[in-house]
């Protein structure tokens, strides 16, 4: 056996185009059918963490590409592309094949034929070996990438315990010495799975043959959550149909809420039972107006466990960020986050989906001083400014939940929102880090001004909740921060805005932020970073994450006008890409206004100007 090497990007390419030029004029595709469909192919191969992985091989590419030729399009569920693939290779098993024996051609019946079973006993068979192969596989010494090596000897007494004697096992076996498929064989007495995926989806099927097969596969994950990660997310999909097992293997895992204080490895099942609710669509079966409905018990829990995940700060950065992931991906049926943290997601009025803003503590006017003592740029210096009217900020950054709330809203192209911005700004860019409670990015100067000026007219039209903002909801104005509303808010602190260099104290501390010095490289949920918010305000993420843009002007900080000049914007706070220095409450950004950045996003304001008197 020939182990070929793993293929690149631009050779899985090259192979769909080859793929689609041989097999596309047999289902009578003209030239231009294959090169799409050639196309699509590569896309969807490289969609998902999960198909890149497999498409690198060149074996599972070509499962791939049968599938693609025959479904037209490859499904998002890993364990439904598996199912076929393993399907199509058995199918290679069932046809007749020719052997050149003593010089002649000789047809000989498939191995499902000559072994008299039904296909479904066989599949059983190599579940069974994958199982035990899996799980032998676990405590070796080296514990490898590939699927388990496994003997003549343990292959043929594990199928002939199946399939019920020793001939049936025999001919298995001398079946896959000269035809690969399913199981291959190494040499005269080694064999294997193609790859280590299929025998984790063939272990995750026998699973089901366990008594009680939730308790039996926990059990497992507990004791090496590394190892069976997969078997058990292979195992919940294979049962997406059936939501009482899916809910089953969850409830094993996690059977009791979090409590106060939570472990790294609870963290890691945590995100681990939530991955499996979300690619079974298990959500779709809870009920959240009914909380002791037995799929909605099961997703609260799930939800308990993430939160605590992510908000607990002695569990590693790392594994915070998995569970807050997971978090922003899980919805209710009604279309709510699950993550349903004040500010973070999204709130329902008349079926319409409209952001969930958590102002916070009102900022008076004033004088206030910003800058450095010692600035490292001159436009850094200590300097007084002046803060017209009173404002608030936001708890949180606006979200990707939040910010396609006006996406998808049917006056989103209203004139109004877009008056002094530039016509190709209408078009939005698909965000580098798509989940719901993570801050919004990929987004311009102008398209975060639209946004603000939509929001504006539904809090005046009563339609966004206002507490704590009182009296005539008309005062108020949201808006990007001024820089200077910016800073102030950053730097707020019973021991004075000198105090603050950062939103928490004076020194950096890379467990307080998403910066570069955390090695996170993405975006996090937001509100992740609790020890780094600026107490006296309860704001979250002013440092870390993305960058915030400024509504002034960089080269005339008293220019707020919206215009199309291409003027360079302030942006403020630092990004999951940079470094503390950049992340300093003093530090401005600048970018054009149409640039649209994987570590840009924005915060709101909302300004409090009384009314003008009559006449003015």
């Amino acid at each position: 056996m020939v182990d070929l090497a793993l293929f690149a990007p631009a050779q899985i390419e090259q192979f769909t185009k080859t793929w689609y030029q041989i097999t596309g004029p047999l289902k009578g595709w003209d030239n231009d059918r294959c090169q799409r469909e050639a196309q699509r192919l590569y896309e969807a191969s490289q969609q998902w963490p999960h198909l890149r992985e497999l498409a690198q091989y060149p074996l599972l590419l070509t499962l791939m590409a049968q599938v693609h030729g025959r479904d037209g399009t490859l499904p998002e569920d890993r364990a439904d592309l598996y199912e076929r693939a393993v399907n199509l290779l058995l199918a290679h098993w069932e046809n007749r094949i020719e052997r050149d024996v003593a010089g002649e051609r000789r047809r000989e019946p498939g191995l499902i034929m000559q072994l008299g079973v039904r296909t479904e006993t066989l599949k059983g068979a190599l579940a069974q070996v994958a199982f035990q192969a899996h799980e032998q596989q676990e405590h070796s010494s080296q514990r490898e990438a590939r699927a388990a090596d496994i003997t003549r000897d343990a292959l043929w007494e594990t199928l002939q315990g199946v399939l019920g004697s020793y001939d049936q096992a025999e001919v298995v076996i001398n079946y896959v010495q000269f035809r690969a498929g399913l199981l291959q064989a190494r040499d005269n007495f080694t064999y294997t799975f193609p790859h280590r995926t299929f025998q984790e989806y063939l272990a995750a099927l026998c699973i089901w043959k366990e008594a009680n097969p939730g308790e039996a596969l926990a059990a497992r994950v507990k004791r090496d959550p590394d190892w069976w990660r997969e078997v058990f997310l292979l195992a919940a999909g294979q049962q997406k149909s059936t939501p009482t097992n899916v809910a089953e293997l969850v409830d094993w895992l996690l059977p009791n809420p979090a409590g106060d204080a939570i472990t790294l490895a609870q963290a890691a099942l945590a995100a681990l039972a939530g991955q499996a609710l979300l690619e079974t669509g298990f959500m779709r079966h809870a009920r959240p107006q009914e909380p002791d409905y037995r799929f909605t018990a099961t997703v609260q829990r799930i939800k308990g466990w993430l939160l605590a995940a992510l908000q607990q700060e002695q569990i590693p950065a790392g594994e915070r960020a998995a569970a807050g992931r997971v978090l922003g991906r899980l919805h209710w049926p009604d279309g709510r986050l699950l993550d349903d943290r004040p500010g973070v997601g999204i709130v329902l009025r008349d079926g319409l989906k409209l952001p969930d803003i958590w102002w916070n503590n009102e900022i008076p006017p004033g004088k206030y001083v910003i800058g450095d003592e010692n600035p490292k740029y001159s436009d850094e210096k200590r300097r007084e400014v002046r803060v017209e009217w009173p404002y608030r900020l936001p708890r949180y950054p606006v979200t990707h939940a939040q910010f396609q709330c006006f996406l998808d809203a049917p006056e989103r192209n209203e004139p109004a929102w877009w008056v002094g911005i530039p016509d190709e700004e209408k078009t939005f860019s698909e965000p580098a880090f798509p989940y719901d409670n993570h801050p919004c990015e990929t987004v311009s100067w102008y398209q975060a001004v639209a946004f603000c000026r939509w929001l504006t007219a539904k809090l005046h039209a009563g339609e966004l909740p206002r507490v704590p903002l009182e009296g005539n909801l008309t005062q108020y104005e949201i808006a990007l921060p001024h820089e200077h509303e910016w800073e102030t808010a950053a730097r707020c602190s019973p021991a004075g805005m000198a105090a603050r260099r950062y939103p928490w104290g004076p020194n950096f501390d890379a467990a307080k932020a998403n910066t570069a010095e955390g090695g996170i490289r993405q975006t996090t949920a937001v509100g992740m970073y609790a020890a780094g918010r600026n107490a006296a305000l309860e704001l979250y993420d002013l440092s870390g994450n993305v960058w915030e843009w400024c509504r002034n002007k960089y080269d005339n900080s008293a220019d707020e006008a919206v215009d199309q000049s291409d003027a360079r914007r302030v942006l403020r706070g630092g990004a999951w890409v940079d470094g503390s220095r950049y992340a300093r409450a003093a530090f401005r950004n600048v970018s054009a206004p149409a640039s649209r950045y994987y570590d840009g996003g924005f915060r709101l304001v909302c300004v409090r100007r009384p009314p003008s008197p009559p006449g003015l």
